[in-house]
């Protein structure tokens, strides 16, 4: 049985073991999701012939949550599990590509529902869900130079009016374009509520991208970075680091010719007397193609 000493010495270990803090931030994520989940959101002073909070309020969503989390999750996961597998042959690949995946929609989530639940902002069908009354009888007109207050609702399903207060920034914008469309049509969120979402999607599935692999605009975009356990990095007779080779042939993604003829730098030939071939040094020429 091996020790902890024995496990903190393993190179798969501390390959995956390095990015501990990327999944308990995972973890953390979701917990103050939920939390906030349950936190009544701010409540904003409302007129009742404000047009834009007039819409009919619609039980059902087009797009339901189930199908959010399969478009935004589970479909993503079986395309990275496909091409990381089949295709790449490399466990690593899966791995950056799923914990990636993850920090980007726990990312955004969380700071959508920060907001949500700051700002406080009415849906589009706000005033169906709030059902105002004064004395027995139904508001239609303000009182001069003042507001009314979430005081003056009558909805008994409390869930169904705390989420008439969390349309801004649009969460099921930040997943997908057909389901921003959805979320407007259903008169959940506005035109500005949907925008926001999208972008808020953009900025942070950009940040994770860039956490686990490079530049698409580099030859070896296609190549996950290297665990943040540094030492596992092979190093020629200098120490210097061929970042086009060494590192696709550490991270295990090898070529599969039954799908797809991918360029991989080759490995480093070394002679009887150690001696690399390629440069004269013990280093092969990293341009150098299969």
């Amino acid at each position: 049985m091996k020790t902890v000493g024995d496990r903190l010495r393993d190179p798969t270990w501390r390959r995956y073991g390095s990015y501990a803090f990327d999944w308990i931030l995972c973890i953390v994520l979701i917990a103050v999701f939920l939390y906030l989940d349950s936190v009544n959101p701010f409540h904003r002073e409302f007129s009742v012939q404000n047009p834009a909070i007039m819409y009919s309020y619609r039980p059902t969503d087009s797009v339901p949550a189930w199908a959010l989390i399969v478009i935004s999750v589970a479909v993503p996961v079986v395309l990275i599990l496909l091409i990381g597998l089949g295709i790449r042959r490399s466990p690593y690949d899966v791995h950056n590509g799923v914990l990636g995946l993850l920090v980007s929609v726990l990312l955004t989530t969380m700071i959508t529902q920060v907001i949500k639940v700051t700002v406080g902002k009415h849906r589009p069908d706000f005033l169906a869900r709030c059902i105002p009354m004064l004395n027995g009888v139904q508001l239609t007109h303000d009182e001069p130079l003042s507001l009314w207050t979430v005081d003056v609702c009558t909805q008994t399903d409390k869930s169904v009016l705390q989420e008439g207060m969390r349309s801004f920034p649009s969460g099921h914008a930040s997943s997908a374009l057909l389901i921003a469309i959805s979320r407007i049509r259903d008169y959940r969120h506005s035109g500005v509520d949907v925008t926001w979402g999208s972008i808020t999607g953009i900025i942070f599935a950009v940040f994770a991208y860039f956490q686990y692999y490079p530049s698409l605009a580099k030859a070896t975009s296609h190549v996950p970075h290297p665990p943040r356990d540094f030492s596992q990095l092979v190093k020629d007779t200098e120490g210097h680091v061929h970042e086009a080779g060494h590192i696709e042939q550490f991270t295990g993604i090898e070529r599969n010719e039954e799908f797809v003829d991918e360029s991989r730098v080759s490995p480093l030939p070394v002679t009887a007397n150690g001696v690399g071939i390629g440069d004269g040094k013990g280093r092969e020429d990293p341009l150098q193609r299969v």
